[in-house]
């Protein structure tokens, strides 16, 4: 059975065009985003921080306050203790729109993201087992603003629920076992 999540995806447009962009500040740019994106996926805090500047102000729009954190120390918290530990971490965002300007990268696609059980009650979403695996499936825009020096200064994100199953449950043969391995060493 193929596996539900190809994070891989995420990057896969950024580095598109990173291949076809000559302006130097947008090549700085992008490529401060593309190291943001690997540090998620592999979970290293560390280089999504050096990657943003020094005062990042993230905001999801129609999200609950503990998703938009500012600050510093604030958006390092939000990624160890909501991204990692809160298993929020695996995902793809399959790209399909880059906008690129002096100051602001826009990136639109279709995002999915898997969840245990657990975690995602704690999240709030309609879980029938909190030992099963569950699929989010949401369309998602994103803008990047950056500082003079090439920083990401934060993220706002916007979605939509374009299908009425944006939140499925999953066989667990579908999930990557990277994912599963992560659930079982907590």
């Amino acid at each position: 059975m193929t596996e539900i999540i190809d994070q891989s995806k995420t990057s896969m447009m950024i580095e598109q065009r990173i291949a076809k962009t000559t302006n130097p500040r947008h090549l700085l740019m992008l490529n401060r985003l593309l190291q943001h994106t690997i540090g998620e996926a592999n979970l290293d805090v560390d280089l999504v921080m050096s990657t943003l500047g020094p005062d990042p102000r993230y905001i999801a729009w129609g999200a609950p306050a503990d998703l938009s954190p500012v600050g510093r120390q604030a958006v390092r918290n939000f990624y160890e203790e909501t991204i990692v530990k809160g298993g929020q971490f695996y995902l793809e965002m399959d790209m399909d729109r880059i906008v690129v300007d002096d100051d602001t990268i826009v990136t639109e696609g279709d995002m999915r993201s898997v969840y245990y059980g657990a975690d995602a009650a704690n999240r709030g979403f309609p879980v029938d087992d909190p030992q099963s695996f569950y699929l989010l499936s949401l369309r998602m825009l994103i803008v990047w603003p950056f500082d003079a020096d090439g920083f990401i200064t934060g993220e706002e994100t916007y979605t939509a629920v374009t299908t009425p199953d944006f939140f499925t449950k999953v066989e667990t043969s579908q999930v990557p076992q990277k994912f599963r391995d992560f659930i079982d060493a907590r």
